[in-house]
């Protein structure tokens, strides 16, 4: 079964169910952002995490500390370095990440997802920081590891609003762009009929301009 990007952190909740695991919300997204979308590999992390807790009581709650400091990382933390090139506007680095990400099988449809994501959460961020609140409070907030939300928050920190906000309209032009299917067909640009790779690198060009 082919579980949808959006719905792998709920998915992973019931997979941990079944194997004798409560994983709170935080702590399943968690894994699925260090670990990755593929649904065998975040198997395998749940495994782990039962047999290296064997000792502990039965039924435990996994949070997202456990997660961070027991889950394989992975190429989803590449996947966030791209996002995170892209609300810091490094035209450069948002390029090489995607490349990449690309030649070792990720697929397109999860990229955008996840910079989707982060782009929502920078914008979020900014709106934060506009209206007064301290970088130190916002980086409280924030579910990532420490010195992460501090390069994350000082990156939001340079970055305006209004170009956040066309960055996630570029994202929807391209997740459009690189659909099939005639419903669809009246939304997409001009550009809907090049290749997806060339399609993801203009869009990236967009939102680092």
């Amino acid at each position: 079964m082919t579980v949808k990007p959006w719905e792998l952190a709920r998915w992973t909740r019931e997979q941990a169910a079944r194997l004798g695991l409560a994983l709170d919300g935080a702590a399943a997204k968690a894994l699925v952002a260090q670990v990755g979308e593929r649904q065998q590999r975040l198997l395998r992390e749940l495994e782990k995490l039962v047999l290296e807790g064997e000792a502990e009581q039965a039924g435990r709650t996994v949070g997202v500390q456990e997660i961070e400091q027991r889950a394989a990382h992975s190429a989803e933390w590449r996947a966030f370095g791209l996002a995170d090139a892209l609300v810091g506007a490094n035209g450069r680095e948002a390029t090489l990440a995607y490349v990449h990400l690309r030649e070792q099988g990720e697929r397109l449809s999860g990229l955008i997802y996840l910079m989707a994501q982060r782009l929502r959460d920078a914008l979020a961020v900014a709106a934060r920081l506009q209206a007064g609140e301290s970088a130190a409070s916002v980086k409280r907030g924030l579910r990532m590891p420490p010195r992460a939300a501090e390069r994350f928050v000082a990156d939001v920190a340079r970055s305006e609003p209004e170009r956040l906000r066309a960055a996630l309209g570029a994202l929807a032009d391209l997740e459009l762009d690189s659909r099939g299917g005639a419903l669809i067909a009246s939304s997409r640009t001009p550009l809907a009929a090049l290749g997806e790779d060339t399609l993801a690198l203009h869009a990236i060009e967009r939102m680092t301009a």
